[in-house]
């Protein structure tokens, strides 16, 4: 079976950089940021810290019922809790513990997660309508396929080719 690299330029696929060595920056990333976080002493920056934490594992980690990049409503939802929610804290934390203010939810700041809630939530479902339109492109053009004739079964095959090398690109 030939196993294709979504991105092979990137330094663990290209094995610029060892697998052992990214878990330790990852490792090390994580523990130096939660030790930031917890020194900092703003519960809200450390919710943030713990929210990304959670939600990038569950994005990413291939354990049972994660992995959520590879389910259709759950990586749009990861991109909102990512993008949208964290807002919240992050606000709090920069009135609270930056200028010394009380937190106040306005509107502006109820638009601006509103808005990034929504965009991040869109983004990730265009990305799986788009994959939905070219899976329907490929059905159609595979009725067309004249299985007795070579130029016909080869154009499909380079379509299909082309379009896995673009769908991959975009992911």
């Amino acid at each position: 079976m030939l196993l294709k690299i979504n991105k092979p330029y990137l330094p663990l696929a290209s094995g610029d950089l060892s697998r052992g060595t990214a878990m330790a920056i990852c490792i090390g990333s994580a523990i130096l940021s939660f030790t930031l976080a917890i020194m900092s002493g703003s519960p809200p920056l450390l919710s943030i810290q713990i929210l990304g934490f959670l939600s990038g594992c569950a994005y990413s980690l291939p354990l049972p019922f994660l992995r959520w990049k590879s389910h259709t409503f759950m990586a749009p939802l990861c991109l909102v809790i990512m993008m949208g929610l964290t807002a919240l804290p992050f606000c709090m934390h920069m009135q609270q513990y930056v200028l010394g203010r009380p937190f106040v939810i306005t509107r502006p700041l109820i638009f601006m997660v509103a808005i990034m809630s929504i965009f991040a939530f869109v983004n990730g479902l265009l990305k799986i309508i788009g994959h939905s339109i070219l899976a329907l492109i490929l059905w159609i053009q595979s009725k067309k396929v004249d299985l007795d004739n070579f130029e016909s079964t080869f154009g499909f095959c380079m379509l299909t080719w082309k379009a896995s090398d673009r769908l991959l690109s975009f992911t």
